[in-house]
């Protein structure tokens, strides 16, 4: 779990963008980890098991998304109503497409 609270360590104006930016009463954060953390992913996404425990997320946050570029397979989801759930990615990933960009 410290890999989260490094994540928002590292991004600590996120909780106040996402604050300013809506009033919605969700406000979750979406955090794609790369393959230099691929072992802390791992760890966190063990095979079967959930994390023990909910994150520490900054005020406003109200859920949370992690999955690893490296794992096309499954996201973790985590809120204050339902803690951490799994979700399967769709295979193949889809990949946009934007009008000018090969």
């Amino acid at each position: 779990m410290d890999l989260l609270e490094v994540e928002f360590g590292l991004h600590e104006d996120l909780a106040l963008k996402l604050n300013a930016a809506s009033v919605r009463p969700r406000r979750e954060v979406f955090l794609w980890l790369t393959w230099m953390r691929s072992s802390a992913w791992h760890r966190l996404a063990a095979p079967g098991l959930l994390p023990p425990r909910s994150p520490n997320v900054p005020v406003g946050i109200t859920g949370l998304w992690v999955g690893c570029l490296l794992d096309q397979t499954e996201v973790l989801h985590w809120d204050y109503d339902t803690g951490w759930t799994r979700h399967p990615l769709p295979n193949p990933l889809p990949v946009p497409r934007f009008l000018g960009c090969p």
